[in-house]
């Protein structure tokens, strides 16, 4: 449906109303073109703070229940072409989805182009499939944890006997399960969304249909059944929802299912300017531009590792120093109980990290692995060696802004394997109460 936005405010609710009565016949529909009204603040840049006629074009958005179309390219489609403190620049341009049209076209997205002769850019609509690919590993689910078959897998592979040193024996026994848990959980794993209306209705039959003890035993059996499942698929879109709908009353639907798509078409990161200003477009091109610049970030001059000068004057100035009780306390070995508090105390429901492995994992099944996580880990602070599986780093983007454009709108994190954050963990809480000894609290925003 290509629209036309009134360029009065007081003409809009009326094609608002029609677009209602035109989607009640036709459900599966996109709406592309110029709307004439822009719906958030960061849609505009320059004039007014005020946003005329959104409290209507907020009416027609929840009445409707469409879905804004991702968009790539130049974050404003129409300009003024005043000068100065006159110009202002707005994105008018837009298309909106309902949630048939998503369904049977999850690929939508526009392509924005920059504003060149005229006022206003043109856009393009495309619903070509974006293969973007992903050097993630696989990453284990959590919603199988607590099945049998998985503590048996564990079980058997801990009880295999390994020669090596503990963090190669804990590194085989990690890798060999990893196998085992996938293969079961490709095997089992179905599409986990929750259709409340059939759980509801079935029991609701179920319920009309008791005429005897027996009946009703069976009825309660149901119930359980079907709170087991309800409870695995919470589980699932719990580990993929990031930004807590879970938590705030959202079910895993079709519309959490749908809301969880658009979020990734939004974040996709399909092109960049390299450092001569030039757009690269393609993952190819634009991952050759995200590894320079963080080449040329984390690019560091040839220091020489000692200098005696800096030496000297450090020995010179009346630095705050260990006693010998203080340095005996942080030389000591961990304990079984430290390095578990450690595991204990990371979050859950974490990104994909190298190992494959989640925090939940050594969680549920740490009666069985944590004898071998605690030699691993006592291991590394008694030889000083790491292996170099477990010193793998995921490098992910984060975005700063939406439709980011430039490296200078993406943040970098980094994701370390489970076992090496435990690691850090048991470090950073043994150095936590040494910290003040050091650092007075003037001097704490410089380190």
């Amino acid at each position: 449906m290509f629209v036309y936005g009134a360029p009065v405010v007081e003409d809009r609710p009326q094609v608002w109303s029609l677009i209602l009565d035109l989607l009640a016949i036709a459900p599966n529909c996109l709406i592309i073109g110029d709307i004439n009204q822009i719906e958030h603040h960061y849609d505009r840049l320059g004039g007014s703070n005020v946003i005329q006629g959104w409290d209507s074009f907020i009416d027609f958005r929840l009445k409707s229940c469409l879905f804004a179309t991702p968009f790539k390219g130049p974050a404003y489609t129409w300009t003024n072409n005043r000068d100065a403190d006159q110009l202002i620049l707005q994105r008018l341009d837009r298309a909106y989805m309902t949630s048939d049209w998503f369904q049977n076209f999850p690929e939508s997205r526009l392509i924005n182009q920059p504003i060149l002769i005229s006022d206003q850019a043109a856009i393009f609509f495309d619903d070509f499939l974006f293969t973007q690919r992903s050097n993630r590993p696989y990453q284990l689910d959590n919603w199988f944890l607590d099945c049998q078959d998985i503590h048996d897998f564990v079980l058997t592979t801990w009880q295999r006997h390994t020669s090596g040193s503990p963090m190669f024996i804990l590194s085989k026994n990690l890798q060999h399960v990893k196998s085992l848990v996938r293969n079961w959980c490709l095997n089992n794993k179905k599409f986990w969304g929750v259709d409340w209306n059939f759980f509801s209705k079935e029991l609701s039959n179920e319920g009309e249909l008791i005429h005897s003890i027996n009946d009703a035993s069976l009825y309660l059996s149901s119930i359980v059944t079907s709170k087991e499942s309800i409870l695995l698929q919470l589980q699932f879109w719990r580990q993929r929802c990031k930004k807590n709908w879970i938590l705030k009353g959202d079910c895993p639907s079709k519309l959490l299912f749908s809301k969880v798509k658009c979020r990734q078409k939004k974040n996709e990161i399909s092109s960049l300017l390299d450092d001569l200003g030039v757009l690269q477009h393609g993952h190819t091109d634009v991952q050759h531009v995200v590894v320079q610049a963080l080449k040329k970030t984390f690019k560091t001059d040839n220091v020489p590792l000692f200098d005696p000068e800096i030496d000297t004057v450090l020995q010179e100035l009346d630095l705050p120093r260990f006693n010998s009780s203080q340095i005996a306390n942080l030389e000591r070995p961990f304990t079984a109980s430290e390095i578990r508090i450690a595991m204990f105390s990371l979050g859950n429901c974490k990104s994909h990290r190298p190992d494959r492995m989640t925090v939940e994992f050594f969680k549920t099944h740490w009666n069985v692995v944590g004898d071998s996580v605690v030699s691993g880990i006592q291991s590394i602070f008694q030889t000083g060696f790491l292996l170099k599986e477990w010193n793998q780093t995921l490098l992910v983007m984060i975005l700063k802004i939406s439709n980011p454009t430039e490296m200078g709108h993406l943040r970098p994190i980094s994701l370390c394997n489970t076992v090496y954050k435990c690691a850090s963990k048991c470090l950073v809480a043994r150095l936590r109460q040494y910290v003040p000894v050091l650092i007075s609290d003037s001097k704490h925003a410089f380190v």
